[in-house]
């Protein structure tokens, strides 16, 4: 039933997730009779599923339009001079587009800059992507900038591996992490939803699915720059959306265990 409305879906992995689907917001569930003949752990999974549903019924308004500015620089002097403008400001959000999700494989195609008010996509798909990130470096590496990015570990290892630096992300949040202080599942694009009220654009919705799915580099700059822009504006808002919500416990939890150890892992990860 779940393939009516969406094509090529994995039950498995699409409950208890929203998903737009002309003018409605879609969210499969398991049949009820389901959670009936389950374990406990399916139940609580199932139970879980049924809370998503009631927060997306409750909260979910229009998606407010993002204003963005495609940067297209032509040379890596370019680059340099925009990380200059960028060590200005005491925090931005940041998320990297690439051609795969291994970076020891893929490249780095754009990366998205957000601090709730400018948000920029930075095009670097004509140039050195390595080049481009070592442009960045001083940004990266700014104790003074704070930079929040949902799943550091993700980037965090795309730029250990491009930079060739053990230690190339400093002063950062991650409200992925957060999200797991909250006990609450799911990613970016739910946790805008469940908190938020937003309906972010999937992947999915530029990229397509199964055999007719093509690479994130073939998608029009126009339309990857914006999905870019809003994750990293959407990542900042949650960021501050979560924080507010953990308590004194969770915070101290935070910052001296979940964050120092997120490099450390990256590197464990990459040294293998």
């Amino acid at each position: 039933a779940v393939k009516t409305f969406i094509p090529n879906a994995n039950m498995l992995k699409v409950h208890g997730r929203a998903f737009e689907v002309g003018d409605y917001t879609v969210v499969p569930l398991y049949h009820p009779s389901y959670y009936n003949r389950s374990s406990q752990s399916i139940k609580l999974m199932i139970a879980q599923d049924y809370k998503n549903l009631l927060d997306v019924c409750n909260n979910v308004v229009a998606k407010p339009s993002i204003s963005w500015k495609l940067l297209r620089p032509k040379s890596i002097k370019q680059i340099e001079h925009f990380c200059q403008y960028l060590l200005t400001k005491p925090r931005w959000a940041t998320d990297i587009e690439t051609t795969d999700l291994d970076p020891w494989l893929g490249r780095v195609l754009g990366i998205s800059f957000s601090d709730g008010v400018e948000s920029y996509y930075l095009d670097i798909s004509t140039l050195d992507d390595v080049a481009a990130l070592k442009a960045l470096a001083p940004f990266l590496k700014s104790e003074s900038v704070r930079k929040v990015l949902f799943n550091s570990k993700f980037e965090g290892k795309w730029f250990v591996i491009k930079l060739g630096d053990r230690d190339p992300l400093r002063n950062f949040d991650d409200p992925h992490l957060m999200a797991y202080l909250l006990k609450e599942p799911g990613g970016l694009k739910e946790g805008v939803l469940r908190n938020l009220g937003i309906q972010m654009t999937e992947l999915d919705t530029l990229i397509g699915k199964g055999r007719k799915q093509i690479g994130v580099e073939d998608v029009l700059i126009e339309d990857i720059s914006k999905y870019g822009a809003e994750d990293s504006f959407y990542t900042l808002k949650l960021n501050d959306c979560y924080w507010e919500r953990l308590s004194e416990p969770d915070r101290r939890l935070y910052n001296t265990v979940d964050l120092p150890l997120v490099m450390p892992l990256v590197r464990m990860e990459v040294q293998g």
